[in-house]
């Protein structure tokens, strides 16, 4: 289905990484590496779970990692009065490296034809909604890292929805999670609603006690292009969880 990967990743047309000389542990430009390569072979996918597979059989084929798909773990929950255990299911696992990969794939309707193919892609919308998804994919992985179950973690959101990386334009309950490209958040950021939406608005998940969310760490958002086929232009954002 997919064509062989040589040993060399080309990142330029001037360079190369080799990969036998790539650290054993993933790190975010080996990620980088990875996804620049796929899109040489894809670049739209039909679905997040195409996504996914495509990335764990490219982790699997080009750095020689046992790959493991939504792998559940149960680990205390992050409010620590509720005395109740978190259940997260990780997108990609790579358990000798102790990784943990979230995706997000957020789509505007469109349909492209790529090698003989044709990919209607959804108009997702909601991108309130998905920022915030976003950012709790990263306090999952925070939580992981912490209770040792991995040792990095890796939040990765792929979109052609030019809504995520510009900035919001008008304030609105949910700016506090504008994903605009080159964001800085520093440590310790709690990340909430303005005001108090209602249920209906965002759904009861997204309100207390999962409402706000702590960024631990100093994070810079930077967006990279993906991808363009015919107008459509892909970018991806990947935070680490380190």
């Amino acid at each position: 289905m997919f064509s062989m990967i040589n040993n060399l990743l080309y990142v330029k047309k001037t360079k190369t990484i080799n990969l036998s000389k790539m650290p054993k542990i993933l790190c975010i430009n080996f990620l980088r590496s990875i996804l620049l390569n796929i899109s040489k072979e894809r670049s739209v996918f039909y679905s997040e779970a195409d996504f996914q597979h495509t990335l764990g059989l490219h982790l699997s084929k080009d750095k020689n990692c046992d790959v493991r798909l939504e792998t559940p773990f149960e680990i205390p929950h992050f409010v620590k009065k509720l005395d109740k255990k978190l259940k997260v299911e990780l997108d990609i696992f790579l358990p000798k490296e102790k990784v943990g990969i979230e995706l997000k794939y957020k789509t505007k309707v469109g349909t492209f034809e790529e090698h003989g193919e044709t990919f209607k892609l959804k108009q997702h919308g909601a991108q309130n909604l998905a920022r915030f998804d976003f950012f709790d994919d990263i306090r999952r992985l925070q939580l992981l890292k912490k209770h040792k179950k991995i040792e990095k973690g890796y939040a990765v959101f792929l979109t052609n929805d030019p809504l995520y990386w510009e900035p919001i334009k008008r304030k609105n309950f949910s700016s506090n999670f504008s994903m605009e490209d080159k964001r800085v958040i520093k440590p310790n950021t709690n990340l909430g609603w303005i005001g108090n939406p209602r249920e209906g608005s965002v759904t009861r998940k997204r309100l207390s006690p999962n409402n706000p969310i702590l960024i631990e760490n100093n994070q810079q958002l930077n967006w990279c292009q993906y991808s363009q086929i015919e107008k459509s232009i892909f970018k991806y954002l990947i935070v680490e969880i380190k």
